[in-house]
């Protein structure tokens, strides 16, 4: 696993050569105007399952991630958000349609309470996963489950603190690369096979993140979508 990634300052109108992935830091609670501006772009499906939500705080960050996430992916195709056709493949892979083919733009998406994660890729898969990090989930009978033995033999030996960051970078990393490769948790145990890179990416004291990514990447590049938003829309 790669060294964690810091997160920079965006520029005014970045882009993204073919062998950098991007990786947007979206916060979820925003003003109500502004998450009604990010509604109105969101398909039928999405605005059907929005209303299903039972709590109204839910729906609205759930909103928030996928009116950025077009937004986001609008930005690198020079389109109008509510004009992308995104989709989910049979195993629940979200990809962006391009007529009767994925389109060369590859991304996911993850949130965890009020922060969201968005990689963004040009013709290689990409998987990324945000967690709030809580020493009550950080349990070793899961360790052992879904970690390698030496990794569980590490785990076992570190105070309760470190052993909680420790187990969430696993987990991220983990699930990251099961969520590039398509097959959710049921991959969770696989270690990422060779062409594939996982980092870390640097969230702060609350949070652990990672992002994988096929055939490496000459560099990830993380940028604070808000910071975007205020001083070019």
């Amino acid at each position: 696993m790669s060294p964690a990634v810091a997160w920079a300052a965006a520029p005014s109108a970045p882009t993204l050569p073919p062998g950098e992935v991007h990786v947007w830091r979206v916060d979820l609670d925003v003003p109500a105007a502004r998450l009604a501006a990010l509604s109105v772009t969101l398909g039928s499906g999405e605005r059907e399952r929005a209303r299903r939500f039972r709590f109204e705080r839910h729906r609205d960050r759930w909103v928030a991630a996928r009116g950025t996430l077009r937004a986001i992916l609008a930005g690198y195709l020079e389109r109008s958000p509510g004009a992308l056709d995104l989709m989910a493949d049979v195993l629940g892979k979200p990809f962006l349609r391009d007529g009767d083919h994925p389109a060369a733009l590859r991304f996911n998406l993850a949130h965890a309470d009020g922060v969201a994660l968005v990689a963004v890729a040009w013709r290689r898969e990409v998987g990324v996963d945000i967690e709030r990090e809580a020493p009550e989930r950080a349990d070793l009978d899961v360790a052992r489950r879904m970690f390698t033995p030496d990794e569980v033999l590490a785990l076992e030996g570190m105070p309760p603190a470190l052993r909680c960051r420790a187990f969430f970078g696993l987990w991220t990393a983990r699930e990251a690369y099961a969520k590039a490769i398509g097959r959710g948790l049921q991959a969770m145990r696989d270690t990422p096979r060779v062409g594939w890179t996982v980092r870390q990416l640097a969230l702060g004291p609350a949070y652990a993140g990672a992002v994988a990514v096929e055939r490496g990447a000459e560099a990830v590049r993380c940028w604070h979508w808000q910071e975007v938003t205020s001083s070019t829309r």
